[in-house]
């Protein structure tokens, strides 16, 4: 059995004898029902699959499950709203080009980012502040220079050397005891020459001992 509309060129509902329920929107076919289900669909490129779960108390919150077709490409996207407002969402391609990356975002920012066989990226207020890589992570301001690191030791444990790398020429390593950029600041400076400076500004009698390890 078939439903159209009055001018019969319009699909709007079709009951299959042991078998599917088809409903339309617009003559484009929408929800079907299956042997385990149902499953909300378009058929035709360019439209978005939607299915929403809301209560509408005072202001919308629930979720909605989106899917949307680009080229060949087909997102996923799951939303979730308390009082109307778009909180989180959960996004599979979020370009929609293929890369099938996976991302949790807070509107339009990035919290998490994950490429398949790939790198995942952590976020705060989107910008991106650790990267999983081939050879560990890297952890840094959105690739800028500007980096903190808050904790009050370091524990390596390997059995070999182990190192602070600068991975540029020409730059040294300055270990200060305040976020002050002063130079009085700087208890300790490494320079790519080899040399080392120490300042010492205790006011009661100090001493230093240097010792030169085995070859």
């Amino acid at each position: 059995y078939s439903f159209r509309n009055a001018a019969d060129n319009e699909q709007i509902a079709t009951f299959n004898e042991n078998g599917a329920v088809d409903l339309y929107y617009d003559n484009v076919k929408s929800l079907e029902t299956t042997a385990e289900g149902i499953e909300i669909k378009k058929t035709a490129s360019g439209q978005t699959a939607r299915l929403k779960i809301e209560s509408t108390n005072g202001g919308q919150a629930g979720i909605e499950l989106r899917t949307s077709l680009s080229g060949t490409n087909r997102a996923s996207r799951i939303d979730m709203y308390n009082q109307d407002t778009l909180q989180w969402s959960i996004f599979n391609d979020y370009q929609q080009d293929g890369t099938n990356d996976f991302s949790i975002r807070h509107g339009a920012e990035e919290s998490i980012v994950c490429y398949p066989d790939s790198r995942v990226e952590l976020y705060n207020d989107d910008s991106k502040k650790f990267e999983t890589t081939a050879n560990g992570v890297t952890v840094s301001d959105n690739g800028s220079n500007d980096l903190d690191l808050h904790t009050n030791r370091f524990i390596v444990n390997r059995d070999e050397a182990f190192y602070f790398d600068q991975n540029n020429t020409g730059n040294s390593f300055i270990f200060r005891v305040s976020n002050s950029s002063g130079l009085d600041t700087n208890s300790l400076q490494l320079y790519s020459q080899g040399h080392a400076y120490f300042i010492s500004r205790s006011t009661a009698n100090s001493s230093i001992t240097i010792r030169k390890g085995v070859s």
